[in-house]
């Protein structure tokens, strides 16, 4: 049988025409798969950045938000240099950010006092990861971080910053604090 016969054969002519069709489609089908593969790489933020800082802000003067729109940090920030993460903190603070954790209510209030932020090499803020350690809140930015996050490990990064923890005195009063809060509101 000659392979023009083979496209007139009323069986295999759909049969062929499909994988003919593959054969045009198969170049955009392996971009699919090497771009998502790619970005699967590249876990959350996503985004290029060369350093991470840690900001605190003091007591009842933070404001609704700490992060504003543009990503500027609002005013009232302890030390508007922040303190640097290494690169274990780094790790750290986007496992925190990501995965399956375990769950909690997040109160009613949202009163942010630290945030975490994301720059790229020019010194230009591309992520960031705004918290709340008495309202168990967070609001995070670009989008694909997990909906709950482990606050333990960012207190702990932000204690071993000598960064104040809110109304907790110290990292062992927020662990308490969460720990019973977490007993008595599962999310």
């Amino acid at each position: 049988m000659g392979n023009k016969r083979l496209w007139k054969h009323p069986h295999l002519a759909g049969v062929l025409q499909i994988f003919a069709g593959w054969k045009l489609a198969l170049p955009g089908v392996f971009l699919l798969f090497f771009v998502q593969t790619a970005l699967a790489e590249r876990p959350w933020p996503g985004v290029e950045f060369s350093e991470v800082r840690a900001y605190a802000w003091e007591g009842k003067l933070a404001p609704d938000l700490v992060i504003l729109p543009d990503m500027k940090l609002a005013k009232g920030v302890t030390d508007d240099k922040g303190a640097a993460l290494t690169p274990d903190e780094i790790k750290s603070l986007r496992a925190a950010v990501t995965g399956k954790h375990p769950a909690y209510s997040q109160a009613f209030c949202y009163s942010p006092r630290h945030a975490f932020v994301f720059y790229d090499a020019e010194g230009k803020p591309t992520a960031f990861v705004e918290v709340c350690l008495e309202c168990m809140g967070h609001r995070i930015e670009p989008d694909g971080a997990s909906e709950k996050i482990d606050l333990v490990a960012l207190a702990a990064i932000l204690d071993a910053h000598k960064l104040p923890l809110g109304s907790f005195a110290d990292l062992a009063a927020f662990k308490k604090a969460f720990k019973d809060w977490s007993a008595k509101w599962r999310g």
